[in-house]
């Protein structure tokens, strides 16, 4: 019998106006919560600088990034430095608004949303995309400085 009592004790408690109450705010709260994690993380994967530091991860997308460094260039599309020099400045933009524009943590009712990770991450990523450009930048001068060689 005293199981059944127990019971019948839960039972009321739990269906308690306050108890039902209070319920119904957690429920409410962490939704909420739910909510803004799912925006902040779209926030973040339809970033622009994620966009061009993941298209940066192949050869391709790099000459892809600095085709079109060159044509905002305004006439820089024929010089190879220019080029090269536009698109690492640009890369440069890109880490930096990631650096210094993109929240590191934010507060949401009892959680705090943490990027450090992420940041840290697209930052390397474009530092070494940068390294990337340079070293093809040093490969194309090697390679026009032989072809040049040749033909004397």
């Amino acid at each position: 019998m005293a199981k059944s009592s127990d019971y019948d004790y839960y039972d009321k408690i739990r269906s308690t106006k306050d108890i039902v109450q209070i319920k119904d705010h957690i429920l409410q709260v962490t939704n909420a919560i739910e909510q803004k994690m799912d925006e902040d993380c779209k926030m973040w994967q339809v970033s622009p600088e994620i966009r061009h530091l993941s298209s940066l991860r192949t050869h391709r997308g790099q000459m892809r990034f600095l085709k079109q460094g060159a044509n905002q260039g305004g006439g820089a599309a024929e010089d190879a430095v220019a080029k090269y020099k536009n698109g690492i400045e640009a890369l440069k933009e890109i880490v930096d608004e990631v650096r210094h524009n993109r929240p590191s943590t934010r507060p949401e009712q009892f959680i705090t949303f943490e990027a450090y990770n992420l940041k840290n991450e697209l930052m390397e990523q474009g530092q070494q995309s940068i390294q990337q450009i340079f070293g093809n930048l040093i490969s194309e001068s090697k390679r026009e400085l032989d072809d040049f060689v040749t033909e004397l």
